[in-house]
């Protein structure tokens, strides 16, 4: 089960501009969209800790669909964030920023870890 902080919190949009929510495709017609990772910060959510990952998507028909994490036998955290971008419809050519907050890993996960890599690129915390 993947979980963020959805965009009508707020609370959470006055402290963190262009917070978006995953999406799924569902029946649209659609492809692999891409997503680039400007930045990584550990933040804490009602007491939790959680990550903000910051970013920009490729154009206005491009969604976030997941985010998920595993941890290696190397001892490291890696993060993979995906996107889909509509095929049928006219978009806006320009990157779009997005925020989003990841709150599925534990307190000494995110603790325990100064670098992760996010899609293959190592950022630090």
């Amino acid at each position: 089960m993947i979980f963020g902080c959805a965009s009508s919190d707020p609370k959470l949009t006055d402290s963190y501009p262009n917070l978006t929510e995953l999406q799924q495709p569902e029946d649209t017609p659609h492809q692999e969209g891409k997503v680039y990772i400007d930045s990584l910060k550990q933040i804490t959510i009602e007491k939790e800790n959680a990550l903000l990952i910051s970013g920009k998507l490729a154009d206005g028909c491009t969604h976030l669909r997941t985010v998920s994490h595993q941890e290696t036998k190397d001892n490291s955290l890696h993060l993979q964030v995906t996107a889909w971008r509509h095929t049928d419809k006219m978009c806006t050519q320009a990157l779009v920023p997005f925020s989003y907050i990841y709150q599925e890993l534990s307190n000494s996960q995110i603790i325990h870890y100064s670098d992760i890599l996010i899609n293959g690129k190592k950022y630090s915390i």
